[in-house]
């Protein structure tokens, strides 16, 4: 009886294409708070300060201690991946030899996990006009299935309605 919801969800395809919109909006929100989980992971002290001298790689292993130390919600965070990845890294090494490859490897694994998550996002944005097509060929099929002369002659709104909701 709402016009709104009417409106809105009064087809199928317009309620999946709603329910569709919401899921890629709430995917996108929820990106974003993991966005600002980030950046605050790069603003907290995951490791005690440098002095500017330099650190023997038998020390990854205390560095990593220390780091196992953080709060929960850092853990989940890619900083704390890649610090824990290179100091894991170095200490079964013993060495800081070939970290650069290290690194790159790390950054092309986390680029490739932050492009899979907007799957998602992507696939509804694919869909969505898809939709939006097939609801116009629904609406115009409804509009001028069993349409007669003489039924244009008595009630051009029967017609008319079908066509609106198609366009």
């Amino acid at each position: 009886s709402n016009p709104l919801l009417k409106r809105y969800l009064g087809h199928p395809v317009e309620f999946v294409e709603v329910v569709m919109f919401t899921t890629a909006i709430t995917a996108l929100a929820l990106k974003y708070c993991k966005i600002l989980r980030e950046k605050s992971a790069l603003r907290e002290v995951l490791l005690q300060q440098w002095d500017g001298n330099p650190v023997h790689p038998g020390e990854a292993k205390t560095l990593f201690g220390e780091l196992s130390e953080v709060p929960d919600w850092i853990k989940s965070t890619f900083v704390f991946r890649r610090l824990g990845s290179i100091l894991d890294y170095v200490s079964k090494r013993n060495s800081s030899d070939g970290i650069d490859d290290q690194l790159r490897d790390n950054s092309d694994r986390d680029l490739i996990e932050f492009e899979n998550s907007f799957a998602l996002t992507r696939f509804i944005t694919w869909a969505i006009p898809i939709l939006g097509f097939l609801g116009t060929v629904l609406g115009i099929t409804g509009a001028i299935s069993g349409v007669t002369p003489e039924m244009l002659e008595k009630s051009m709104s029967t017609v008319t309605d079908g066509l609106a909701l198609s366009f």
